[in-house]
């Protein structure tokens, strides 16, 4: 593989065909190229930066690289010069204690041992006597922890234990778009990671995921957070158009502010499993006692129709997501921001967005709640349900109209968000994420096959625009500014 007293360089062909080796074993598929890329340069000593769909395998980058540092431990002679300690862990930080707890199971699952500290198993290991803090310490290959936690005096106690300081090998941020957007409002706490990497050791490498970093000021933003220079680390950025959802905007016909909503009447008698998004936990409550009213009253009722917020028990959303997943009788889950980011559930066929959208992040992220798996949603759908104005101040911007200034309740001025689409003859960008304009060819066996071509549909009802990621060709540059008091029209017709 290499010359005698070289280092061996994971970079390369032979460091590819390393790694498909040791984890197809241990793995029920086998990484893409792009995935194989960013584990290769973490081997080889560079921090990674990956902006992928969502869908596309993010949380492949830390089961891969993990099962890699396991092996080289174990068996150093695999590649001549690597470092590995003998007891390697990783350091996970996750937005949400669901996705915290569901990817705690995708770790376990591969053979790599997890364990989640936040405030509610906290609190379970105190009561059963255990100091899950002192269990971290050897032992374990994943700590997932809230932002919260990282200002802990647990995990200080944990940095300042000089056995735990030398086997940690990665801290990993998941989701890290929300450094900008929940980082600047409610969550001061995801300000701590760059504080913590400067905390860790040298040879700690620092790995973010994402399938939304807006370029410009929010994605510096978060680099400065991460603490990462560019030219320093390795950007894998994928293009995040999801060609398998259908992309529907609808006009509101009533208001979101009763407890009435009959838009939303037809999701009961669809038969489709459907995420409903609501901006706030009372909205979510109304529209809940709404549908549960409309519905026939079956025994089943409450496994069909359920809520999803951070008010609820940790273990009803913990059901409610196994539910959705495994039960046919679970159809409808009304939810706030909570289950926007890394739910992986792979029968959503529907996500309908009600009202209006704070960034072009929101949109994306909500989109790729449905259809994760093509071979359960053959025809998934968005659905934003947005006022008459909104829509005719989109149509508006698609004909050229410059918009108009508006100000929010109260005198205040509403935030904006910059947009840009752009068309190129064969393949689109969307320049609010810098995405490529052409898409990288992976030599798996299975993405040497030809796309599934997307069909352009349109929707019958009177109030609605449809149409699929593929129809971006056929316009001219566009550049607008939406304002808050309306909607993100990420991907308009």
């Amino acid at each position: 593989m290499s010359s005698v007293g070289a280092r061996f360089t994971f970079s390369s062909p032979d460091g590819y065909q390393l790694i498909r080796d040791i984890v197809r074993e241990r793995l029920p598929y086998v990484p893409h190229d792009y995935q194989l890329d960013g584990v290769c340069k973490l081997l080889d000593g560079l921090d990674l930066v990956a902006v992928i769909p969502t869908g596309a395998g993010k949380t492949s980058y830390y089961v891969v690289y993990m099962l890699m540092l396991l092996e080289l431990s174990k068996n150093p002679a695999l590649a001549a010069g690597a470092k590995v300690p003998a007891d390697p862990c990783m350091v996970m930080v996750y937005p949400t204690n669901g996705l915290e707890e569901e990817q705690a199971g995708v770790f376990e699952q591969a053979g790599i041992t997890a364990l989640v500290l936040n405030a509610n198993t906290l609190s379970l290991g105190r009561r059963g006597g255990q100091d899950l803090w002192k269990g971290a310490r050897t032992g374990v290959s994943v700590l997932l922890l809230s932002p919260e936690q990282l200002a802990s005096p647990g995990f200080e106690g944990l940095l300042q234990h000089g056995p735990f300081q030398r086997r940690l090998c990665a801290l990993g941020v998941d989701e890290i778009h929300l450094l900008y957007s929940w980082g600047q409002v409610f969550r001061q706490a995801f300000r701590q990671l760059g504080y913590v990497r400067a905390r860790m050791s040298l040879h700690t490498r620092m790995i973010g995921t994402t399938a939304t970093l807006l370029a410009g000021h929010p994605e510096d933003t978060i680099l400065r957070f991460l603490g990462l220079r560019r030219g320093e680390f390795h950007l894998i950025r994928r293009s995040n158009l999801r060609r398998n959802v259908r992309t529907i905007f609808r006009t509101l016909t009533h208001g979101l502010g009763g407890w009435s909503f009959a838009d939303l009447r037809w999701i009961l008698t669809s038969g489709r499993k459907t995420v409903i998004h609501c901006r706030t936990i009372a909205q979510g409550f109304r529209l809940a006692i709404f549908l549960w009213k409309l519905a026939p009253p079956l025994p089943d009722r409450h496994v069909r129709i359920r809520t999803y917020n951070a008010l609820n028990w940790p273990s009803y959303n913990t059901r409610t997501r196994e539910l959705m997943r495994d039960d046919p009788n679970a159809q409808i889950i009304i939810a706030t921001a909570s289950f926007m980011v890394g739910i992986d559930l792979p029968n959503i066929a529907d996500v309908v967005i009600l009202g209006n959208l704070l960034n072009a992040d929101e949109h994306v992220q909500w989109e790729g709640r449905a259809g994760r798996d093509p071979r359960a949603v053959a025809d998934a759908r968005c659905i934003t349900y947005v006022t008459p104005k909104v829509l005719e101040t989109a149509r508006g911007l698609c004909a050229g109209e410059a918009p108009r200034a508006q100000k929010a309740s109260g005198g205040k001025k509403a935030t904006t968000v910059q947009m840009e689409l752009a068309a190129v003859p064969a393949n689109p960008t969307f320049m609010a994420f810098s995405l490529p304009s052409r898409r990288s060819r992976c030599f798996r066996w299975c993405c040497t096959l030809s796309p599934r071509k997307t069909s352009h549909t349109f929707s019958s009802r009177p109030n609605s625009i449809t149409f699929a990621a593929s129809c971006f060709a056929s316009f001219a540059k566009i550049k607008y500014t939406v304002l808050q008091l309306g909607v993100t029209p990420t991907r308009l017709q």
